[in-house]
């Protein structure tokens, strides 16, 4: 009997497909461009049109490459997949066909392509760089290392010698120059940051900073390494930041003791996640131990904030990031307890925790004047969702006013509480906040109008940071010191974060010189969990 190879000779296998096709081919075709600079070991690829990026393992090896998505774990695997996961996105998908089917005429679409229009789609990258790219290990020796001595960075960062001698800090920052010498010119000094694993005393990366430089030396394993402070005697918490100088600041602000620092450079991966994770089980932690997301006031470190809290709930809602249309971020969850209804109690407190935000939506749906465009763009700011089968489906809008409050309403619905904290800065990031602080402190007319018009204090008497929640909470207060410190549009979206936070949990009068959060449960319908109830039987 004839085989079916025989009877089809054109027809292609999965295999077949990854022969002919790299990854890297099909991606650039369709709109990711190289990111030479952010890959010295493995090569990065950026949509801009969909902010997808994605890293390629075995570069040189077409025909068996793969792949791996550094914002979502469950995103990896072989051509096959990285269609798969970007169907209804990058890649049009047909509701009459099943995946396979989907998958296939894509591949086959793209194989049908004149070849001088696929040789133009692989020239859109240079070869050359890929062959090069997996040279270039991380070399410490070619990096001259001092010990910490010139510290002019610092300063105009706000940051106080006093400082970078706290015992947390100590040997774990350096001065550094380096010259390539095909390219003799001027050495310039630095400030390092070397990255680390949890389990090696060898450093792995250094993340490079100056006042207008920002690099990571070449070869550093950013997928793994991570800087961190000196591990303390008893650890009780581990505060996430985005920088070092956000730690450095986030200390001479809040002043924590038995405190640890990380940072992961900007560019938080599933596998420094689980290098935070051995550093935790390396320390001394009592029962009291949490952590703390300090990360940015922005959709990047919302994201951030995200990424951990699902590692934490994993332990008992795993959570699966789909396919999702643009400008959504979609989660299905699932459930590891034995009680049947945990999933059903998860989905309702979540709802419930989310009716402020979703309140303050309508409240806005309702005011006359507002036109259809408007009217449908607050209706996309609305967290959707759906119970189905054995999952809980939830669709967050990618700004970061909607991340910011799934994430606290996660932390509440999931009973991470006592896991996690979520603390984040008044302004941008923590570094901001200290340089504000100490610009207040430096004009004595307008820290004494703040002490006596808006806290009640002495004229002369320095800022907190709760200090500083409290005033730029007053009417016209924050418009005046965007003024006068010229603070960038970044930092507008953070205040509406603390709007938010006022209308919901109310500020505490001005004897108490600070915002006091009352985390009182909101109280939903009564029939929330009948809603829940007839969401899970649609299909």
């Amino acid at each position: 009997m004839e085989d079916f190879r025989s009877k089809y000779p054109d027809a292609k296998s999965f295999e077949d497909f990854r022969r002919e096709i790299s990854i890297i081919e099909l991606a650039t075709a369709n709109g990711y461009h190289h990111e030479v600079k952010k890959g010295s070991r493995t090569p990065v690829f950026f949509n801009p049109q969909t902010n997808d990026r994605i890293i390629i393992l075995n570069p040189a090896n077409p025909g068996n490459q793969g792949y791996w998505n550094p914002e979502d774990d469950t995103d990896k695997g072989s051509l096959i997949h990285f269609v798969k996961r970007r169907l209804g996105t990058l890649f049009p998908q047909n509701s009459n066909r099943n995946e396979n089917a989907n998958v296939n005429s894509i591949l086959y679409n793209y194989l049908k392509l004149p070849e001088p229009a696929r040789q133009r789609n692989r020239q859109l990258v240079d070869t050359g760089t890929l062959h090069n790219i997996e040279a270039h290990p991380f070399l410490i020796d070619y990096y001259q290392l001092k010990p910490l001595y010139k510290k002019d960075f610092f300063r105009e960062r706000g940051i106080s010698l006093e400082t970078l001698e706290k015992p947390e800090f100590i040997g774990r920052i350096y001065n550094v120059q380096y010259q390539d010498p095909a390219k003799p010119g001027p050495v310039y000094t630095n400030v390092a940051f070397p990255y680390h694993l949890a389990h090696d005393t060898r450093m792995v990366g250094l993340e490079i900073r100056n006042r207008d430089y920002k690099a990571h030396a070449e070869g550093s394993d950013r997928s793994n390494g991570v800087w961190h402070s000196n591990m303390p005697q008893k650890l009780d918490r581990i505060v996430l930041v985005e920088s070092a100088v956000d730690a450095l600041s986030y200390r001479e602000l809040r002043q924590p003791q038995n405190t640890l620092f990380v940072s992961y450079g900007g560019n938080l991966t599933s596998h420094q996640i689980q290098t935070i994770k051995e550093l935790k089980a390396k320390g001394n932690t009592g029962p009291d131990f949490k952590y703390v997301a300090a990360n940015d006031n922005d959709q990047k470190g919302a994201y951030y904030d995200l990424m951990f809290l699902r590692e934490l709930a994993a332990e008992q809602f795993p959570s699966q990031r789909l396919a999702n249309p643009k400008n959504i971020f979609k989660l299905a969850f699932s459930s590891l307890q034995t009680e049947p209804g945990a999933l059903v109690e998860l989905a309702d407190r979540l709802m419930r925790a989310l009716q402020p935000y979703h309140a303050q939506i309508d409240e806005e749906l309702r005011k006359e004047g507002i036109g259809n465009v408007v009217k449908n763009e607050l209706e996309k700011d609305k967290i959707k969702f759906n119970l189905t089968g054995n999952q809980f489906i939830v669709e967050i809008p990618t700004t970061f006013f909607a991340l910011h409050q799934f994430n606290q309403a996660l932390v509440s619905a999931a009973g991470l509480e006592k896991n996690i904290k979520i603390e984040k800065a008044v302004l941008n990031d923590y570094n901001e906040d200290l340089k504000l602080i100490k610009a207040i402190h430096k004009n004595p007319e307008l820290l004494a109008d703040i002490n006596r018009n808006d806290l009640k204090k002495s004229p002369g008497e320095k800022l907190t940071q709760d200090d500083l929640k409290f005033v730029v909470l007053q009417p016209g207060r924050y418009e005046q010191l965007q003024k006068t410190f010229g603070l960038g549009k970044e930092n507008e979206e953070s205040q509406q974060i603390l709007q938010m936070e006022k209308k919901g949990e109310g500020v505490s009068d001005r004897e108490n010189k600070e915002v006091v959060r009352k985390n009182k449960p909101v109280d939903g319908p009564a029939n929330t969990k009948e809603k829940i109830s007839r969401v899970s039987h649609k299909r």
